[in-house]
């Protein structure tokens, strides 16, 4: 039961970093000729200042446009999902495939949350390297997840050689006798 949820999680986490990572993908624009496209240094100045992004719960409000597209991109792929699964279609006139980011009315997206704090806390108390104990990225959403919206849940039972005795509580191996019950132990 436990292990469910920590898939459901896991995986909701993953898909909303996917998610949100895609839906942050812009394409550059580009300036008069002879001009460095917008946002590049030259002769207009420098970059224009980062985006702020609103509504963020668990990632650091500090985080770059860069470095958001990127992390979902990764939850993207780690859950085999797109922006969808966690952020709510808001279409325009100009993009039908707007997303309102912002919003947490898909359950999916909050999952996410849980799962990025379950996956930091993971990793900070058993993959905490030397270096003051940040740390280090041990397990991820494709850790459980492996490219699908549900995590693996169960390891599959090892295969019985014909023949073998069955465990305790388990029928015998067909053409055996069942074991008879051991005598208790004296002492």
């Amino acid at each position: 039961m436990l292990n469910k949820k920590i898939s459901i999680a896991i995986a909701s986490l993953s898909a909303f970093i996917v998610l949100s990572a895609a839906s942050l993908q812009q394409v550059p624009q580009q300036g008069a000729p002879g001009q460095a496209p917008q946002g590049a240094p030259g002769p207009q100045g420098p970059p224009p200042a980062p985006q702020k992004y609103t509504n963020l719960k668990v990632l650091s409000k500090k985080i770059s446009n860069q470095e958001l597209r990127k992390l979902m991109g990764n939850y993207n792929a780690s859950l085999g999902v797109n922006c969808g699964y966690c952020h709510v279609a808001k279409p325009t006139p100009t993009n039908p495939n707007a997303r309102d980011y912002a919003s947490d009315a898909k359950p999916e997206k909050e999952m996410a949350r849980h799962m990025i704090k379950m996956t930091e806390k993971i990793n900070k108390k058993y993959f905490a390297n030397g270096n003051g104990g940040a740390a280090i990225v041990a397990i991820d959403c494709y850790t459980c997840h492996g490219g699908k919206k549900e995590p693996i849940n169960v390891a599959p039972a090892p295969a019985r050689p014909p023949g073998a005795p069955a465990g305790p509580g388990a029928p015998a191996a067909p053409g055996t006798a069942p074991a008879a019950p051991s005598a208790p132990a004296r002492g």
